[in-house]
């Protein structure tokens, strides 16, 4: 976007904003029910868009497509990113959006589009001609997604926690012999550390917890110090043999090993807590526990999501209730 001469020579326009203040809060799943709001500055937005928007093939130019909630922090890299880099955003009606994307995406000629895996299983390439580029973000691939679209469209794998503002990783030359867990490499600097203590490094090919650092670390979770204190850490021992000064780092939580091809690419193991990803949203099990366990009638409840079969993609639960609970649901010569 440019200004002419005759507005820019104006005295109106807008402040500079410090490049520390607050851009946005995004919320996410909290284990006793409250969720988490990550406080995301304007410098962790523009250093953001700058490494992942090129990453994830997005150019001046291209015809992008809004399809995210703005609940969801894709929605950043498809408006805020998309607009920075100079793409063109393309955003439907909430009828096209739920009943008839694929007829949007090729009306419009949009030739970028960004989806979670279980959403893209559902349509087809050759019901969206004119995309060139899929990038699949928030949940593993799968080999089906990666044989299904890998030879029709440049395929992305991208990865990232909220807290690193939207991606960290991106995998961007996806063939159809690629491994679908294999989220590339690091955008900025990732670390890999011992699950268990961060201040330890794991030898290559071991598997540990992701570190992300670099200007794309938010500042805090919103009123929550102590949480906040337990996850954006500074100054790993390790750290300071290889650089001095203040190190600031987000410990993401999920497990990951290097590739065993010296290409430094990651792969991605799974999570070390209770967190999952359900259809691209990240739940925490012990809060939809103990949202069940609120009930009074509930003795005891386990949650969990199947791994494979037909409900992999559903989360299960199992409860146990209370004598009393019984006699009211099923009370004498009920069915």
């Amino acid at each position: 976007m440019a200004l002419t001469p005759d507005v820019a020579s104006r005295s109106q326009l807008l402040p500079q904003v410090p490049t520390d203040n607050g851009a946005y809060v995004i919320f996410t799943s909290g284990t006793t029910g409250k969720p988490k709001g990550i406080l995301v500055e304007h410098r962790n937005v523009c250093s953001g868009a700058m490494s992942h928007g090129p990453a994830v093939c997005l150019k001046p130019y291209r015809r992008a497509l809004q399809f995210s909630s703005f609940t969801f922090d894709a929605s950043i890299l498809e408006t805020l990113t998309a607009l920075i880099i100079g793409a063109c955003v393309c955003m439907p009606n909430d009828f096209d959006r739920i009943n008839n994307i694929e007829e949007f995406i090729t009306k419009m000629n949009i030739d970028w589009a960004e989806f979670t895996p279980s959403f893209a299983r559902v349509i087809s390439p050759e019901d969206v001609p004119t995309l060139k580029t899929l990038s699949l973000v928030g949940e593993s691939l799968s080999e089906s997604d990666v044989t299904t679209w890998a030879n029709r469209v440049q395929l992305v794998n991208g990865y990232g926690p909220s807290e690193a503002t939207v991606l960290s990783t991106v995998k961007s030359q996806i063939t159809t012999k690629t491994n679908p867990v294999n989220i590339g490499q690091a955008l900025d600097r990732c670390w890999i550390v011992d699950p268990q203590n961060h201040d330890r490094l794991v030898p290559v090919g071991a598997v540990g917890e992701l570190l992300v650092e670099g200007p794309t670390v938010s500042r805090c979770y919103l009123k929550d110090p102590e949480k906040t204190a337990s996850v954006y850490i500074k100054n790993p021992k390790w750290a300071q043999r290889t650089q001095s000064g203040d190190r600031r780092m987000y410990k993401t939580g999920d497990l990951v090993r290097y590739h065993n091809d010296g290409s430094m690419d990651i792969i991605y193991i799974g999570r070390k807590d209770n967190q999952v990803k359900l259809r691209g949203q990240r739940l925490e099990i012990d809060e939809v526990e103990h949202h069940l366990r609120a009930d009074d009638a509930v003795v005891n409840c386990v949650v969990t999501i199947p791994k494979g079969g037909h409900s992999c993609q559903t989360a299960g639960g199992l409860q146990s209730f209370s004598e009393d609970a019984t006699r009211v649901t099923h009370p004498p010569n009920s069915k």
